[in-house]
């Protein structure tokens, strides 16, 4: 299906199936859109790669990711894995309204919120929490 969607958006959408991790990284920044169609995926590390990269993700409702486009739905959205056709229906809707998308917004939004050093330090506190060194529960910086 998404190859056949790919040939129907000739001019939007060229599958290019599997890449190494620099070939992935230069897409990225050619890119405007990612796709994860994930049955599952904790979080799906690729989507901060993508949005650091400016990009407007679409993920399954299976991928821990989908929390950012609850607060922030200009970064992207999701569709329901379980739902026939449902992918190739979001899909469009966000092909249709890609002209209108600030991707120079989403790499923006991306590098102050999904930095390494604001990862880092949510971390030191989600474990200094958990071991009941801090009362306070931490706050996600993508929240």
């Amino acid at each position: 299906k998404v190859e056949q969607l790919s040939k129907q958006h000739q001019n939007k959408i060229e599958y290019l199936g599997v890449m190494s991790s620099k070939q992935v990284r230069q897409n990225m920044l050619d890119s405007k859109i990612l796709i994860l169609p994930s049955l599952f995926d904790g979080w799906g590390a690729v989507v901060n790669e993508a949005l650091l990269c400016g990009n407007y993700c679409i993920t399954s409702d299976n991928c821990g990711s989908k929390t950012l486009f609850r607060k922030s739905p200009f970064l992207g959205t999701t569709f329901k894995l379980n739902k026939k056709d449902d992918l190739s229906i979001v899909l469009n809707k966000s092909l249709k309204k890609a002209d209108k998308l600030d991707f120079n917004l989403i790499a923006a939004w991306s590098e102050e919120n999904l930095n390494h050093e604001k990862a880092v330090n949510y971390f030191i506190e989600t474990i200094n929490f958990s071991n009941k060194n801090n009362k306070i529960k931490p706050q996600a910086p993508w929240l």
